[in-house]
This record gives C-alpha cells, structure tokens and sequence, in this order.
C-alpha cells in the first residue's frame, strides 16, 4: 500500500512538474532580434534637429513579431519637439513624440535608454526605417537637440545603415528591436548558439525531475515506512 501511495505522489509531482513546466515555456517573451551597440557617449552623439533628419534602416531576420525597441539617447531637453516615426513598408506603424519618451530630470550629457513600444505585437518581415524628425528645432536651438549614438563601423550591421536626409552614412544607429515569441522558442535560438549552455540545462533538469519524483520514495524511506529493498 505505501509502494501505491508513494508511486502515486511521485506521478503527482512529476505531473504537476510538467504542467507548470509547459505553461512556463509557453508564456511570451520579448527577446532582441536586432540589436546594434553603440558607444554611449553623448558628447559623440549626432544630433537631431532643423534639416538633419536621421533615418536609420533595419533588415528583419525573417517573419518576427516586434513590440518595442529601444534607442539610447542623450536628451538634454525632454520637451524638444521631435518625432520618432517607425515605418514598414512605407506604411507608419507607429510614432511618438520625445516629450512623452523622454525620460525626465537627467544631466544633458546622460545618455538613457529611450523606449519605444508599439500600441500592440505586429507581425512584420523584410524592411524596416526608424526616422529621427527634429526639423522644428531651429539651428541656434543646437543645444536642445537629442543626440544618437552612432556605431561608425558599418560592418558590424551590415544589413542595414543610417542617412541624414538624402546623404547616406557608414554606420548605424544603435537600437535594439524586440521581438515576441515563446519561451521555448527563445531558449532553442540562445541554446542552438551556446549548445554548451543547453547540455548544462538540460541536465540541471533532468536532475531537478529525477530528484523531485523519487522524493516520496526517500521520505517514506527515511520513516521507515518502507524497508530497505522493497
């Protein structure tokens, strides 16, 4: 009757194991689909205001569901008029004004991560341009313009680069673009480029299942409800 009840438990926690395992892996996640680093130094920014507009041009890898990205930016006055617009396919997918962006109290030369999240997921593939429109701050307004990070070696993305108005550049904007997928599907990607990293996890969880379904079994032992060898 014990070897039943603690067979029985053993199945109980491995099942709830699962359930709670699968929900977990099926939950959604933001992850970086593109993800270009620049120097964050703010005195090395390229400033966005009169003519100059910024325009910077991504190559989605594939079919992704994107729901934000986010810019690294030194904004020395939150309250500048500029508008970020992220076009699809000539389509506007989505704008914000710095003011509602903008972080609010920082140093001039702070550079602070600026988010840009979209209304809702959408699913989009192909080309994508992120346009930096500061044309109503005047020229003698440098000082209030915001500043991009700039990654100058263009190599580093190559499937993409920036522009000031018609003239194109070397280099990119540094931006990160997330994407939303499951869990699971996240943790095939990370582990298919670290597979070191996957043996060790999968591992760990394998251990973690064998040692929480043979938990009755050592309980029962160590009560001595069980003999040693039954």
């Amino acid at each position: 009757m014990v070897r039943i009840i603690t067979n029985f438990l053993a199945a109980l926690i491995l099942g709830g194991i699962g359930w709670i395992g699968w929900q977990w892996l099926h939950e959604p996640v933001d992850s970086a689909a593109i993800q270009i680093q620049a120097p964050r130094e703010a005195a090395l920014g390229l400033p966005v205001y009169a003519q100059f507009i910024v325009v910077q041009t991504f190559r989605l890898p594939g079919i992704i569901r994107v729901t934000r990205l986010t810019v690294p930016m030194a904004v020395p006055d939150p309250q500048a008029p500029v508008l970020i617009t992220l076009r699809w396919h000539d389509e506007t997918v989505a704008a914000w004004r710095l003011a509602d962006v903008a972080p609010r109290g920082l140093p001039a030369d702070t550079v602070a991560d600026i988010d840009l999240q979209l209304a809702a997921p959408r699913l989009m593939d192909g080309q994508l341009e992120l346009v930096f429109d500061g044309s109503d701050i005047f020229h003698d307004e440098l000082t209030r313009a915001p500043r991009l990070m700039v990654e100058t070696a263009g190599e580093k993305y190559a499937e993409g680069n920036y522009r000031i108005a018609a003239n194109e550049k070397a280099g990119d904007i540094g931006t990160t673009i997330y994407r939303q997928e499951l869990r699971w599907q996240h943790l095939v990607n990370h582990y298919y480029k670290q597979p070191v990293d996957g043996f060790w996890a999968v591992g760990l969880v394998a251990a973690g299942v064998l040692l929480a379904g043979s938990l009755p079994s050592v309980l029962a032992r160590s009560l001595g409800l069980v003999r040693p060898g039954m």
